[in-house]
């Protein structure tokens, strides 16, 4: 995620930025940060850890050993173990017969598919993904006060499917003169 900011800045949306959050959303979430026109290490370089901030603290045991990370919540990875839970409860879709009745050949990809040729089970998927980042964004707007944000990432191919739920909750969970000053858009780089 540090190489998509630096990318971002050398090639893409960020270049001539002060202050720019890079989100890289797939099967985790990372985030890059340029603050005052430097990509951000941290003291040990571990900065960027945005996928594990609790955001939940009854929720489920992440990876990390932690519980309630919003990479429970929000990631590709999360969508995927929520439609084959869905679907193997009897949820409706297109999915289903994209995989030939076979959840477990369940992906972003497939979902992506689903989802653009507008199968409401995915869009559904993708809009709790996109309400739950949408929250968590609004602390990281509230912390670095970004003139940009760029979402990256297997997932930016949802497009407004994701970006559209963000967007509706920075407005509900973000003071609204913070919120004026940090433009959210998807890389143009992928």
């Amino acid at each position: 995620t540090k190489a998509m900011a630096l990318g971002e800045q050398a090639f893409g949306l960020a270049m001539g930025k002060q202050n720019v959050l890079c989100l890289n959303i797939g099967s985790g979430i990372g985030l890059g940060m340029i603050l005052n026109g430097r990509l951000y290490h941290g003291n040990s370089g571990f900065s960027g850890e945005f996928g594990h901030i609790q955001v939940d603290p009854d929720g489920e045991l992440c990876y990390c050993g932690k519980i309630g990370c919003l990479e429970t919540l929000a990631s590709g990875t999360t969508m995927i173990r929520n439609a084959r839970k869905e679907i193997e409860a009897g949820a409706t879709t297109l999915i289903t017969s994209l995989v030939n009745n076979n959840p477990e050949m369940i992906t972003s990809e497939v979902i992506l598919e689903a989802a653009h040729r507008g199968d409401q089970f995915a869009i559904s998927l993708l809009s709790r993904i996109g309400e739950h980042l949408g929250r968590g964004i609004a602390v990281l707007i509230h912390l670095f006060n970004p003139e940009l944000i760029i979402i990256g990432g297997e997932l930016t191919k949802a497009e407004n499917y994701l970006v559209d739920p963000i967007q509706q909750n920075l407005n509900k969970y973000t003071i609204s003169k913070i919120r004026r000053d940090a433009q959210i858009i998807t890389s143009s780089l992928g």
